[in-house]
Formats: structure tokens, sequence, C-alpha cells
């Protein structure tokens, strides 16, 4: 399950790359980054937030435990992005 859960996570890394240089997205200001969510450590707070579009979450370090079924398609990553808003 461990090794299934990475490489779907990986797989998926390298299709939003891949499209990254195709569709030339080059600053980190163009909305195809901005709706990524990406995980950073902030040196003023000096812990991980979670950042995607305008949403700015700090990270709790809560276990999600392995999924079985995880599936990342482009509605889950519209679905994480409205929530990550709306949070």
């Amino acid at each position: 399950k461990k090794a299934n859960t990475l490489i779907i996570l990986d797989v998926h890394a390298r299709d939003i790359v891949d499209r990254f240089v195709r569709d030339s997205i080059l600053s980190k200001d163009e909305f195809a980054w901005e709706s990524q969510l990406r995980f950073e450590w902030e040196r003023k707070r000096d812990d991980v937030v979670v950042k995607q579009c305008s949403g700015l979450l700090k990270y709790c370090y809560e276990y999600q435990g392995l999924n079985g079924r995880l599936v990342i398609t482009p509605l889950t990553d519209r679905c994480v992005m409205t929530l990550t808003t709306a949070l």
C-alpha cells in the first residue's frame, strides 16, 4: 500500500511538471502554480504552512493514514483547491 500511494503521488507530480513545461509556466505568480497544493517552510513562523491559491493554513502534522483507493484526477484537484480556499 505504501509503495502504491507513493507511486501515484509521484506520477501525479510528474504530470503536473509536464504540464508546466508544455504550457511554459515560468512564474510562481501564475495561476497554474498557485493552484497547486504546496507545503512550505515559513521562517517567520518557524513551521510548515500549506498554501494553495489564496488559502494559507498552518500544517498540523496530523496523520491521514494510507488510502488504499487514492486516485488523483482533475476533479479531486479542484475539490482540494475549493476546500483549501474556503478554510
